[in-house]
């Protein structure tokens, strides 16, 4: 359920839309799937490779650099304008610079 939630309110939403194909390329897999895919180099099942990433719940996305090293997992359902946020401190690079609770603070997007 929190997935079909994530991908109708969320993955729809035009900020979120923007920001996605600004500053990321996008995968979908899904975790409970016996497919093979290749990450960097190994082939493993979309299975193994969510639970090699720590994933334990669904949705939940996870962040990469551009060198495929993992930066972050995000767990659950994240509504669109905390995506949002998330999208903008990982996309514009604050994450290496600034902790996330100081980020949104300063953005004004904090709860």
């Amino acid at each position: 359920g929190w997935c079909k939630k994530m991908d109708k309110e969320v993955y729809t939403d035009s900020s979120v839309l923007s920001l996605l194909s600004s500053h990321f390329i996008t995968v979908k897999l899904n975790a409970e799937s016996a497919r093979q895919i290749t990450y960097k180099g190994t082939k493993l099942t979309e299975r193994n490779f969510a639970a090699a990433l720590g994933v334990t719940g669904y949705p939940s996305t996870v962040f990469f650099e551009p060198d495929s090293k993992p930066i972050t997992l995000l767990p659950g359902f994240v509504a669109a304008k905390q995506f949002t946020t998330i999208l903008q401190y990982i996309g514009e690079g604050h994450y290496k610079t600034t902790p996330f609770g100081e980020y949104s603070k300063k953005s004004g997007t904090s709860k």
